[in-house]
């Protein structure tokens, strides 16, 4: 019953947010951007403060780096879920993120397809036109540099249906960093993946766990040689961070009979 308190309690608010920006599009793009900021700087965390509450659904993060991240930045993670991308508004909170997200995504999605649509994230196609796909990469390199974003580019290109991570795919990642090279921020995340399908919500979610860490920081890669190097280490990086978190509790000792 609380998780469907809790869920009704954010849907009505972010239908409502909805239904302005549907209202607001057409009339003002101004009135639109403003209202697709909202929803990301109070929207997105106001769910997991509800799950929270309501839920005992826990977000853990690690502050390690957080106090020395760039102003502009390129970041990789490892990708589960739709949630990735409310927890990564979430955890970086203050600043400004734009995600490459395929073009299913910015269509049929309420809410979501609308935010990435009017904040200009990167759409990319997932098949047919390369052309297309490379130019929108190289205009939002030049945006993250010029305007002091952080973009975020899951190198997997598509979500792992049970928490395992897939082959890591070079070409956007490379491209973005041949264009404007810049910091790469590489993080891991866990949990996610049990919240596939609504049922699954209703089922994991209470008492549950969202993990998200930044692993390290890299300084702009200037060849292809390095660019290679940190996706290569970085996918090392989380898939050693997911077997930690994965381990079962060690047992005390000396427990009494």
């Amino acid at each position: 019953m609380l998780v469907v308190l809790a869920f009704g309690y954010v849907i009505v608010i972010l239908l409502g947010f909805w239904l302005a920006i549907l209202v607001v599009s057409p009339l003002s793009k101004r009135g639109a951007r403003y209202l697709a900021g909202v929803v990301v700087r109070y929207c997105a965390p106001m769910f997991f403060r509800v799950a929270r509450r309501m839920l005992n659904f826990r977000v853990a993060s690690s502050p390690d780096f957080t106090d020395v991240l760039p102003r502009h930045c390129l970041v990789i993670s490892n990708h589960q879920s739709l949630l990735d991308i409310p927890l990564f508004m979430t955890f970086f909170s203050g600043r400004r993120l734009r995600f490459v997200a395929k073009q299913e995504l910015a269509q049929g999605v309420p809410l979501i397809s609308d935010v990435l649509r009017i904040q200009d994230h990167c759409i990319i196609p997932r098949t047919g036109d390369t052309g297309t796909a490379m130019e929108r990469l190289d205009s939002f390199a030049d945006r993250i540099v010029d305007q002091g974003l952080f973009g975020v580019i899951f190198p997997e290109g598509t979500r792992s249906r049970d928490g395992n991570m897939c082959r890591f795919y070079a070409a956007g990642f490379r491209r973005i960093l041949t264009r404007r090279p810049m910091p790469v921020v590489a993080c891991a995340l866990e949990g996610s993946y049990r919240f596939a399908t609504l049922g699954s919500v209703f089922r994991f979610m209470p008492n549950g766990c969202y993990r998200l860490k930044i692993l390290k920081i890299y300084p702009p890669p200037q060849s292809k040689a390095e660019q290679l190097h940190i996706l290569e280490e970085s996918q090392c990086l989380m898939e050693a961070q997911l077997l930690r978190w994965r381990e079962p509790p060690e047992m005390p000792e000396n427990l009494p009979l």
